[in-house]
This record gives structure tokens, C-alpha cells and sequence, in this order.
């Protein structure tokens, strides 16, 4: 039986590749690696996919970041002279991709931002990349491929809403807003806690608010300074939270990306340029981009009617593509 190393290194890894890993597994040997960074690990345990734990996050400074990525690859050097796979698969997995690479291991890097020339390198690395169709056409080469939709929708097209899962977190039915806060631990943030004042004026208008934190210094700071947010301290169901969510605002890209395609009107108060995925949502009214949102934002994007219609053809092409590599 042919094996697949699927390296996972981030919190939306694991939602990506879940649905992935439950097909390939019926056919071939799959090992998965796990940084232990955010919510990565406790969403394997929460989804029962066996994994082995290799290396944790260093930091948002450049040094760190540089030093944490050779270590990063010996030890997955190590791990892949081991295992021998007979193809590596990661999604913006840069340590996964140059170690199948140094080692001569057939290797896939699927991706879906554009806004980093490190990550946009391992293409380079890679034997074939995947990514969605929505960037531009400029990065088209033989080794890129592209798949319909956008990696949420990968694995978000065969959800199935909870619409009971609010009153399982101890939640009211009424409007809710869910707020994903800006990930200070990035290289690309330069401040933190953009949207205080805006989670305020929320709570003075009597919104449900549930906010996740990214880090337990996050957690612990929404704890402290604000009286009626709802914090989750464990990692939860996050397509589910979304879902049942009348809005959601985001510093981040995936759960923005989740939100649009579940059809929930999206915020994103995103700092930097957006990635071509989030300007295709935008153009199409489907996510607004406000870098400091006010009530009057919110009230209007509640009032959104435009929504996103799901397919599975990108998963599809994904699986099609993994096969083809292992003949």
C-alpha cells in the first residue's frame, strides 16, 4: 500500500485535509504531522486523526521565524528518511515541501495566498502545486495547476449546519456576531486590538458576541476587559459557530473565507493587502474589506443579501491530482 505524508502546521490544515485524508485513507497509508501552533493539535485529537507531533512555532520576529524554519525541516529530514512516503502533501506547509525536495520524496504544495514570496517559492520546490482559480493568471507555470472554488470551500461543501449548536455553548438565539481578532503572533501585524472600541459599541446595542481568541494572552485579555463577550477558552466547532452567526468580522483570512462561503456576511479587517481569493470575494459582494469598522458597517453588512453558492469540484480536482502523483 502506497503511503502519503500530509504535514499540517496550522489551525485550517486540519479542517482542509480532514475530508481529503477520510477518501485517501480508503486506498492508501496515510501518516500526518502536526505543528503545535493554535488550535492544531486539539482539532486532530477532536477529529480523531492520528498524528505525530514535530516542532511548535517560534515567534513572530524575523530571526525567530528564520531559525525556527531550518529547524523546522531537520526535523522533518529525519521524519521523512523514516517513513519514506511515497508522495508529501501540505497546504502552505513550507517545512514539509523543501524537506521532501533536499530528500528526492515526490512532493505536492497546494496553496491559496499570494502575499508571500517565501511560500509562493516552494512552488519552485515542488514537483506539482495546486491552487484556487482565482489567482492571477501572472503565477500560471507547468508546475501550477488550478482547482474551482477556494479551499474553504474544499472541505466546507459537504457541511451540514447544527442549527442547535449556539444553545450548546450556553448561547441565546438572537443576533450574534462572531469576531476573530487580529493574529498578534504574525509577522504582519504591527498593533493589537484594533477593535475594542467597535466591541463596545456592540455590547451597549445589546448584539451577542462571541469572540476567539488566538492565544491565551488574547483569551485572557477579552476576559479581563469586557463584561458580556462570550470567550471560548477550549477549541470549538468553528464551521458551526460561523454558521449559526448573523455576522462575522475577522483580522484573519480563513474564517473570513469560511464565512462567505456558508454565506454569512463577512467583515474583514484584514491590515495588508488583501490576497487575490479575498479581492475575488470582494468584487463579487460577497466579504467587505474595513479596516476599522464602525456600528454603522456592521448594520449595513448585516443587511446583506448576496450569497455564496458551494460546489465540490476543487476537492474533486485535488483528489484527481493526488492519484495521478502516486501512479
Amino acid at each position: 500500500m502506497k503511503k502519503i505524508w500530509i504535514d499540517c502546521t496550522n489551525s485550517p490544515h486540519v479542517l482542509f485535509f480532514e475530508s481529503i485524508i477520510k477518501e485517501l485513507e480508503k486506498k492508501y497509508e496515510i501518516v500526518v504531522t502536526a505543528r503545535d501552533y493554535q488550535q492544531t493539535i486539539d482539532l486532530l485529537k477532536q477529529k480523531r486523526i492520528p498524528f505525530i507531533q514535530l516542532g511548535k512555532h517560534h515567534g513572530s520576529t524575523l530571526f525567530s521565524k528564520f531559525f525556527g524554519y531550518f529547524y523546522e525541516v531537520w526535523l522533518r529530514i529525519k521524519f521523512i528518511l523514516k517513513e519514506k512516503p511515497d508522495l508529501t502533501v501540505c497546504h502552505h506547509g513550507m517545512y514539509a515541501t523543501m524537506t521532501a525536495f533536499l530528500t528526492g520524496y515526490k512532493r505536492l504544495y497546494l496553496f491559496d495566498g499570494d502575499g508571500s514570496t517565501i511560500q509562493m517559492s516552494d512552488i519552485l520546490f515542488a514537483n506539482k502545486s495546486l491552487c484556487p482559480e482565482a489567482l492571477p493568471k501572472k503565477i500560471f507555470g507547468k508546475k501550477l495547476h488550478k482547482y474551482p472554488g477556494f479551499k474553504e470551500e474544499v472541505y466546507l461543501s459537504s457541511f451540514e449546519k447544527d442549527p442547535t449548536y449556539l444553545s450548546k455553548l450556553g448561547l441565546k438565539k438572537k443576533r450574534t456576531i462572531f469576531i476573530r481578532p487580529e493574529a498578534t503572533s504574525a509577522s504582519y501585524i504591527k498593533g493589537e486590538h484594533f477593535m475594542d472600541n467597535l466591541i463596545r459599541n456592540l455590547e451597549e446595542e445589546g448584539y451577542q458576541i462571541i469572540i476567539k481568541g488566538r492565544t491565551p494572552e488574547q483569551i485572557k485579555y477579552y476576559q479581563k476587559n469586557f463584561k458580556n463577550l462570550f470567550v471560548p477558552t477550549k477549541t470549538i466547532d468553528g464551521p458551526n459557530a460561523l454558521a449559526n452567526s448573523d455576522l462575522v468580522i475577522s483580522g484573519g483570512g480563513t474564517m473570513n473565507r469560511e464565512a462567505a462561503v456558508l454565506g454569512i456576511p463577512v467583515i474583514s479587517t484584514f491590515p495588508n493587502q488583501p490576497l487575490s481569493v479575498d479581492k475575488w470575494l470582494v468584487k463579487r459582494g460577497y466579504m467587505k474589506i474595513i479596516s476599522q469598522p464602525t456600528l454603522k458597517d456592521v448594520k449595513e453588512a448585516l443587511n446583506t443579501k448576496k450569497r455564496y453558492k458551494m460546489s465540490d469540484k476543487g476537492k474533486k480536482v485535488i483528489l484527481k491530482t493526488i492519484e495521478a502523483m502516486l501512479r
